[in-house]
C-alpha cells in the first residue's frame, strides 16, 4: 500500500493535481467504509457481550478510573 501511496505523490502540473485529487479520493473511498463498518461491528459486538453478561446475572463491569494528579 505504501508503494501505491508514493506513486500517487509524484505528479506535477495541472493535470497532475487533478490526478492527485482523484488518487486521494480513491484512498478515502477505500478507507471510510472500513472505518464505518468496523465501528458498527465493534459497537454491535460490545452490545452483544454486555447482553450476554447481563443474561448470566453477572454484575456490569465498572470502568477503571485512573487519577493522574491528586
Amino acid at each position: 500500500m505504501i508503494a501505491t501511496l508514493l506513486q500517487g505523490m509524484d505528479m506535477g502540473g495541472p493535470a497532475g493535481r487533478l490526478e492527485h485529487a482523484y488518487f486521494w479520493v480513491a484512498v478515502m473511498i477505500a478507507i471510510v467504509p472500513v472505518i464505518v463498518f468496523g465501528t458498527i461491528g465493534y459497537l454491535v459486538a460490545r452490545g452483544y457481550f454486555r447482553a450476554q453478561r447481563q443474561a448470566r446475572g453477572a454484575a456490569p463491569r465498572e470502568r477503571i478510573r485512573i487519577k493522574l494528579a491528586p
